[in-house]
């Protein structure tokens, strides 16, 4: 009797053994440990949810092979992480935050446009190509933070009076440059309209006189839920050198969704620290209360702030549409073409320095001084826009 209850239990333990699971089905397939179906085809499965500060503080090792392999959903990115033995690795196309490394293929035959009026105040200016193709920035081509193939990333300079003859979509990112003085045509709004609504295409839409018709015609299409007028359009914030020292315009650190521009490859933006700074006076801003009613608008940088949060009579100088890989910058040169310690776009350590990883601020004796972010800012938003395409 002993015997028969001893195989009896060994034949269980076998089955036990060598079974697979099935969740919702009673048959579940032989390559798979576990099988789980959707019952009525209106359910998922949820793995632990955990911040990024969470998920570092697991700490699993690099000798215990049992943890390789670890999957966790992180609740900051929006996008799941496992553990190699190494590192955490995203498996998105953005950064995964912390100390968790991409997981992407190099890019290649990357192409980007500057869209502009004036040759100077534009997104392909000197400084940009000399920062972006500098192995003392990338390290030697490819390079897996901004995985390109060794394409150079020189955006094409396109005036608009070519428009005509332009093929938006034969771009991957698109910034339209400086250009206070002339409103876009219908044409051109229905082109970066197309373009931006196309999947990995991403639009820099830094110009200047938001309130002019087909511009807020271009931006109502592209938010979708509101409808900005002229009167949302106010004041510029931190114009010409951050006058206004009482109430500066900083960047909302706080915000998980900003987590890739504002702590990016190139330097991480401190509240209250760092200022955008809005090289023209010209450039003009956007009303908060007015984009508070959105909920495709994600505030990047805005003045009036209390522990971190805009008010209602706060001015918004960046901001990205959640929905679109799009962003309105309110300044008409973010990587202005004049000297390289000049300006918000410079991208130097200190005045006649070399173009370093950090910190990108303006040296000490330039005019917007040593707390204007917008460098390191629009570095970290390329930066994002590669590792998306």
């Amino acid at each position: 009797m002993k015997k028969q209850l001893l195989s009896a239990m060994a034949i269980v333990s076998l089955r036990i053994v060598f079974a697979q699971v099935g969740i919702n089905t009673p048959n579940p397939n032989m390559k798979s440990t576990l099988d789980i179906i959707s019952k009525n085809n209106n359910s998922g499965v949820l793995f632990p949810r955990l911040t990024t500060a969470q998920r570092d503080a697991i700490n699993p090792g690099t000798t215990d092979a049992a943890v390789d392999g670890l999957w966790i959903y992180n609740t900051d990115t929006k996008c799941y992480d496992f553990w190699n033995r190494a590192q955490w690795i995203s498996i998105c196309g953005g950064s995964g935050g912390g100390s968790s490394t991409t997981l992407t293929q190099p890019l290649s035959g990357v192409k980007l446009m500057s869209y502009e009026q004036d040759p100077t105040y534009t997104f392909a200016t000197t400084e940009f190509s000399e920062f972006f193709n500098s192995t003392d920035n990338f390290g030697t081509f490819p390079y897996s933070t901004v995985r390109t193939d060794g394409s150079s990333l020189v955006p094409d300079k396109v005036q608009y009076t070519n428009f005509a003859t332009t093929n938006f979509q034969s771009y991957d990112i698109i910034g339209v440059s400086y250009r206070p003085f002339v409103d876009l045509t219908a044409a051109e709004v229905t082109a970066m309209v197309t373009f931006a609504n196309t999947s990995k295409k991403h639009l820099y839409f830094f110009t200047e006189n938001f309130n002019q018709t087909q511009k807020l015609n271009l931006l109502n299409q592209l938010i979708g839920d509101i409808t900005l007028t002229s009167a949302d359009i106010v004041g510029s914030v931190g114009a010409n050198g951050d006058a206004n020292t009482t109430n500066p315009c900083y960047f909302l650190t706080a915000d998980p969704l900003n987590a890739p521009y504002v702590n990016g490859p190139f330097g991480k933006l401190q509240a209250g620290v760092h200022r955008f700074v809005d090289h023209a006076g010209g450039s003009s801003s956007f009303a908060y209360n007015k984009l508070s009613q959105s909920s495709n608008i994600q505030v990047i940088a805005a003045d009036g702030l209390v522990n971190g949060i805009p008010q209602t009579n706060s001015k918004v100088g960046v901001f990205k549409i959640k929905n679109k890989n799009v962003f309105v910058i309110a300044d008409g040169a973010p990587f202005y073409g004049g000297q390289p310690t000049v300006g918000p776009a410079c991208l130097t350590p200190t005045i006649g320095g070399v173009r370093g990883r950090t910190p990108m601020k303006c040296g000490a004796g330039a005019a917007n001084g040593t707390d204007s972010g917008v460098g390191i800012l629009m570095a970290n938003i390329v930066t994002w826009s590669l590792k998306s395409l």
